[in-house]
């Protein structure tokens, strides 16, 4: 059992956004997530007023990203007050046309991408509001046009020339993003055609792909530390006798038998069946597995004690004693930075959301060969340093905001440890297998929070 420390409570800001004009939107690099096309748009669609100058600013550039300045992250959270009833309308009302948020890098402007003519409410809804600007931009395919084609492509397998991984929509709806890598293992990746991967890989889906070459191995994570209730998300989440997790997010179910009660989340895939008891660092039962969804990577624990309290989330190394507020929960748009506090590394931070509907092909297996399948929710370290460790499954991801506090983004389920993204730890937990990477895969919160009716607990 640890002392606290206590942050400050902090509250989100609501603003919204005009339209601009930006530049074109440049994409691709040889480890990115967008293919390599340029994509041009004019700006002042539908009528709405352009407000200000532009900011030159790339969604996707190939250099490192800047560390998360506290004024980007108070950029951000103005930003997400204006996208994410936009994202909650869209997904409620099956709005057809639909493709993707893109944020600039430095957060100082955000697209909405659409294909054919956004509603009044959408075109309302940015033309009403101030802050960081917004601007809608023409997409070629929707959304579900988008996935439609990651699903088609999805069991494709491997070719003679090639092994097909991971499948991505491009963040403008250009089309999509391939990763291919050689059928050996040990082959150079210049063995691979890319030119005819591409034609392959657009004809088999009448979209446009493109295709990186890269070799991944996204991998599901299964290895601080002396907590007590109120359990705190991104603490040791334990299964006996030897598997390390960490501690999710803290929820309150809506409906059925349990409603209005407290459960905390973590990954499925750390080992044990419904039932489990669930530990601490020091051995101190946190509560049992109550029910599991592999199909989202997630579980609920029932905690044994402390029904008041709950809202937090670590923040600092794998002992930390300090701790800040939840203060709510959003969606993840491409180019928001994210942290994750997970009980072997601590909090990582700088961690640039490359794409928010990711499908590894296969798909992601666990270490007993259960299979979790997509999509995911892709980041990476802006600094190329580390994002996760192995025993960090489960933990928060979270946007930091300017006040102190914790907006709930996700629940990490996996590291990638393939040669491009396998990076040094650096100082973790004690006897965990140290493997880190500067890449990983979490579930939206969002998303968990439909698939368990529940409502994100805060401070």
């Amino acid at each position: 059992m640890r002392s606290r420390t206590r942050g400050l409570s902090a509250a989100r800001v609501l603003v919204c956004l005009p339209e601009s004009s930006v530049t074109p939107l440049e994409v691709g690099h040889a480890r990115g997530f967008v293919s390599g096309a340029r994509h041009r748009t004019s700006p002042c669609h539908y009528g709405i007023a352009a407000v200000g100058s532009s900011s030159a600013s790339s969604a996707f550039s190939g250099g490192a990203a800047a560390s998360p300045a506290a004024d980007r992250i108070a950029r951000q959270e103005q930003i997400h007050a204006v996208t994410d009833p936009l994202w909650a309308r869209v997904i409620r009302e099956h709005t057809p046309g639909f493709t993707s948020i893109v944020n600039a890098e430095d957060a100082s402007s955000f697209t909405v991408y659409w294909k054919g003519t956004p509603p009044a409410w959408v075109i309302g809804m940015l033309a009403a509001s101030t802050g960081p600007r917004g601007r809608i931009a023409s997409a070629a395919f929707s959304e579900a046009e988008l996935q439609a084609g990651v699903e088609r492509l999805l069991g494709r397998g491997s070719t003679k020339n090639y092994r097909l991984g991971g499948i991505y929509p491009n963040s403008d709806g250009s089309g999509l993003t391939a990763e291919v890598m050689p059928q050996a293992s040990s082959a150079s990746l210049d063995t691979v055609d890319r030119k005819a991967a591409k034609t392959q890989l657009t004809a088999k889906v009448g979209i446009p792909v493109g295709v990186t070459v890269a070799r991944t191995s996204p991998k599901a994570s299964a290895t601080r530390y002396d907590d007590s209730p109120p359990w705190e998300a991104g603490g040791v989440a334990d299964r006996l006798p030897d598997h390390a997790c960490s501690l999710g997010f803290a929820i309150r179910l809506a409906s059925g038998p349990a409603s209005g009660q407290v459960r905390l989340l973590s990954a499925a895939h750390c080992a044990g069946a419904e039932g489990t008891i669930v530990v601490d660092g020091g051995n101190d039962a946190i509560g049992t597995i109550s029910i599991q969804a592999y199909n989202y990577d997630s579980e609920l624990i029932n905690p044994t004690s402390g029904t008041s309290g709950y809202g937090r989330v670590w923040k600092g190394s794998w002992n930390t004693q300090a701790s800040i507020p939840v203060t709510g929960s959003a969606y993840s748009n491409f180019n928001d930075y994210v942290c994750l506090s997970g009980s072997v590394s601590g909090t990582n931070c700088n961690l640039r959301v490359l794409n928010n509907n990711y499908y590894p092909n296969p798909p992601v297996t666990t270490e007993n060969g259960t299979v979790l399948p997509g999509p995911w929710v892709v980041a990476q370290s802006g600094t190329g340093g580390r994002a996760a460790a192995r025993g960090d499954s489960g933990g928060a991801v979270y946007d930091p905001t300017s006040s102190g506090g914790a907006i709930a983004k996700g629940s990490f389920s996996w590291l990638d440890l393939g040669p491009d993204h396998r990076v040094d730890c650096g100082t973790i937990r004690p006897n965990i297998l140290p493997e880190c990477s500067d890449r990983i895969g979490y579930k939206s919160h969002m998303a968990l929070l439909d698939r368990w009716n529940a409502h994100t607990i805060t401070q």
